[in-house]
Parts: C-alpha cells; structure tokens; sequence
C-alpha cells in the first residue's frame, strides 16, 4: 500500500494484511486453535485495538470494516506487539480505495500492501516499508480477487519474509529493518479513496520458534495438480488443437485455421463424483467451457455439464448442460426435482457478478460437485448455484475436460488445475 511519504499514488488499492507474534502471543486470548493460530479479531467489538487518525473503524456483521469519507486517513492498531509470527487475513475491498496491513510497526512498520501503483508497478500483495518504498513487489494483477474475498498470507521469522496472495508467493527477501511491533490496518487518506472500505473477516496470528523453516506454497491441503504445466501427459485432445504454451493448456482458432466442430481435451486420471476442481483461465474472443460429470464420445466430443465461459459474458458463470441447455444462469440458485420441475431463485445480480471477471484476463475458476449440489465460483465469488436431481438427466460422476469451441477466430488458455476429493 502506499504511505505519505510515496506521495501521490497511481489507481487505487487494497492494502493487505501483515503481523508478527513471539512471546506475547501466548499471552493473548483466546487461546490458540489446534493448528496454532490465535484470533487477533474477536468478531463483536474492537477490544485489543486502537485506532489513530481520522478514519473510522467498527464491527458490523461480524466484520471488521475500516473506512473514511472525506479524504482523512488512519490506522487501527494491536495493543500487543509481535515479532516472530505467520499471519493469515481474509479480507475485501470496496474500491476505489487504497489500504494495507502493517506488521512490527513502531514508529515506522512493514506493510503488506493491496493497491494497483503505476511508478513502479506493482499490485497487490507487494512489501512496503518507509524510508525503502517497494522492498518487492507483486506483478501479477490477476491473482487478486478485485470484487470478492482474499487471503493474505505473511511468514516473518527474523529477517525473513515471505508473502503470499491467494496462495501464490508474491514476495520473498531478507530484510532486517524491523525486528518487532505492533499488527495494524491503514485506511489510506486522499481524495481518491474517498468511499473506500477495507473489510477483515479473519485476522489471526501464529508465533513462529526461531528454527521454524517456511511453509510450503500448498496452502490447498487436499488438492493435487492435474497438470504439470509443461506438456499434456495425462491429457487426450484432438491432434493439431491443443498445446503448452507459456505453462499453459492452449487452444486457439485462426482465418486460416477455423474451428467448425467443437472438440474436448479430456483429462484421463478418472471420472471423479464429488470433488472441488479449481483452475486459472484466460479468454480471448469466442466461447469454450469446463465438462464435468461427462460421458466421452467419439472424435474428441462430450456430452454433460459445463462450468460455461464466454467473451462477451453472457455465458460466464453459467453451467449449461448438452441435454438440457442452461441449467443455472449467472445470478440463480436452481433446484431440479425427479421429474424434472425446475425452481429457481435468484442469489445476485448477473451484471454485478460479471464485474468480478475480466472478460479479457486471468481468472480463477472454481467447480464444486457434492452430490447433487453444484457451484460455480469465478475470482472467488459465487456465480450460481444447482441441486440437480432429475431422474435420467443429472449425473454423479464423469470425465473433465477444456472446450474449443467453433466460430470466430478466439484463443483459450487454462494454467494450475487441480482436484480435490469431497467426502
């Protein structure tokens, strides 16, 4: 995020979240959770907080929210201080709007930020420090969720520091300014972040032993990849459609070489019932689409649902299906009985929730299956929802597999596809 003294900042962003914990911790209630984190929010009030400026910071929901309106900014703070500690953050932004997630902040502190800067670039999940401005910075705009939840992840251990976005390590140097202080919110003041909300719904801590060696970057206990980002073992595609470019799964019509019959990459590790499948996909033009729950058929063809994404955003987020056509739009919650009756309700605005996807970049993309139920998740925000139940029609298990899609020239590309079993 960016302080006064960075001067004026480039588009507005979203500060995340940082912290540090030794002794101190152990002290602290709650008491630790098995896994060893310990609550640094309570949920109900801003007790162990303290708050400096002009900002306003309150509990509504069960959320910590922190805002200001008329250009004056500040900061919330932990009575405690912290040095040693691995910090986790679940958090949204309310944009335009710039904030960050100070740790060992004394007089001055390290700021894991969330923001959009133009000179140098850098994104979310980017390292602040007074005095040293960007010690790294994030470069990729589309590992953050702009319209939906995040986590912010943040291991310092001495001079180590390590932060992570959703998942993916961001940053990573020795830096040994700081050796201790207190976790902290800024809300940025500025004309430009007028309006701006930063809402916390987790904020929890855990103290590090000086020895303690990094975590691992799997912080999806449970997934495993099904593809190795190199080339397309464990894949079966249609001979001259489907390659690995850049680390990623891509498919590309042309003029001079049109598509006129849709045909599938399928993936032969199985066909899995309930499961959570999460990729990253990338659309130029056109149309294409994720089958799960399918039946195989001749010439590289599918037959069942698809998790559904389109250029223009009709389709994104929708789960079509060959037999019965759309199954769920964007925005509906669907229940289908034996017979086939369909009720639906709606849970969100369909242009809304387009919003949270570029239509011209990388999204994550999440397809869960459990039992009849079915959701579609895109940058971590609910697209629709089905209880599938018709007799004959709705499927229980099935291959996966990427759509190329006939028409106009277009270009698709997935990249970090893994699978989770549900119980």
């Amino acid at each position: 995020m960016m302080h006064h003294a960075r001067g004026r900042f480039a588009v507005l962003a979203l500060a995340a979240l940082v912290g540090s914990a030794g002794a101190a911790v152990a002290a602290a209630e709650p008491k630790a959770a098995p896994d060893g984190f310990v609550p640094l929010f309570n949920g109900k009030d801003l007790t162990g907080w303290k708050a400096t400026g002009k900002a306003e910071f309150f509990v509504k929901d069960g959320h910590l929210v922190g805002t200001q309106t008329t250009g004056a900014g500040g900061d919330l703070f932990t009575e405690k201080q912290f040095d040693n500690f691995e910090l986790r953050v679940t958090y949204r932004m309310v944009w335009p709007g710039n904030s960050g997630f100070w740790f060992r902040y004394g007089r001055k502190g390290y700021q894991y930020d969330v923001l959009k800067y133009k000179k140098p670039v850098a994104f979310s999940g980017t390292l602040y420090c007074p005095g040293k401005m960007f010690i790294t910075r994030n470069l990729d705009e589309s590992l953050e969720h702009r319209d939906g939840w995040n986590e912010a992840r943040l291991w310092a251990n001495g001079d180590h520091i390590i932060l992570w976005l959703n998942g993916h390590r961001v940053g990573d140097c020795r830096d040994g300014t700081l050796k201790a202080g207190r976790v902290g919110i800024q809300v940025h003041g500025g004309n430009a972040a007028k309006g701006m909300r930063i809402i916390v719904k987790r904020m929890e801590l855990r103290p590090l032993k000086s020895d303690e060696k990094p975590p691992a970057d799997d912080v999806e206990p449970g997934f495993k990849a099904i593809f190795n980002g190199k080339d397309l073992t464990g894949w079966d595609g249609k001979p001259g459609w489907w390659a690995v470019e850049d680390g990623a799964i891509t498919a590309e019509s042309t003029p001079s070489k049109p598509c006129t019959k849709c045909n599938y990459l399928v993936w032969t590790g199985g066909r899995p019932g309930d499961f959570e499948l999460r990729l990253r996909y990338r659309l130029v033009g056109g149309n294409s689409g994720i089958q799960f729950r399918s039946l195989r058929r001749p010439d590289w063809d599918t037959f069942g649902y698809q998790a559904d994404i389109d250029a223009t955003g009709q389709w994104t987020g929708c789960i079509f299906e060959h037999a019965r056509g759309k199954v769920a739009g964007r925005g509906e919650k669907v229940v289908i009985d034996e017979k086939g009756e369909r009720t639906a309700a709606k849970i969100g605005d369909a242009a809304k929730l387009l919003k949270a996807v570029r239509l011209d970049g990388w999204n994550d993309y999440r397809v869960i299956a459990k039992g009849a139920d079915l959701t579609l998740m895109i940058n971590g925000v609910v697209m629709c929802r089905a209880t599938d139940n018709q007799a004959g029609k709705a499927a229980r298990s099935g291959i996966i597999a990427l759509q190329m899609h006939p028409g106009p020239p277009m270009r698709v590309q997935f990249r970090d596809l893994r699978i989770k079993a549900l119980e």
